[in-house]
């Protein structure tokens, strides 16, 4: 990833996927659409947009609409593609989507940024 400094944890890599995701065919969602999609208040998403809007990787109006930022857009692309890899693999085991969407974040929260920028685009074919 091009900012190699950010560390995310999987909360963080939750709502960058997650807002990634809702704001496809738009630049923005709502604070409410994400709280919703997650399943938690808006309290929490509050707390979790200011959290990347420190890290300069979400856009937030005074009238809760969100969007990422070029930075944010590239971490979200670089994260969905690991997401999908490493969450097809954990589907082997996992059969409740909300375990395998939480396991693959824990899992991409703890890889460091420079390996997933690392990871062969072949990589699909050892999992």
């Amino acid at each position: 990833m091009a900012s190699s400094k950010i560390t995310l944890t999987a909360s963080n890599i939750k709502y960058i996927l997650a807002l990634n995701f809702l704001c496809k065919g738009s630049s923005s969602t709502r604070s409410i659409s994400l709280a919703k999609m997650l399943e938690v208040t808006k309290p929490s998403v509050h707390t979790g947009i200011n959290n990347l809007k420190e890290m300069n990787l979400v856009n937030k109006n005074r009238y809760g609409t969100v969007s990422l930022t070029s930075e944010g857009k590239k971490i979200a692309n670089q994260y969905s593609k690991y997401y999908e890899l490493i969450s097809n693999s954990l589907s082997i085991m996992l059969t409740d989507p909300c375990d395998i969407w939480s396991a693959t974040c824990a899992v991409l929260a703890q890889v460091p940024p420079e390996c997933l920028c690392e990871m062969p685009d072949g990589y699909h074919q050892l999992l």
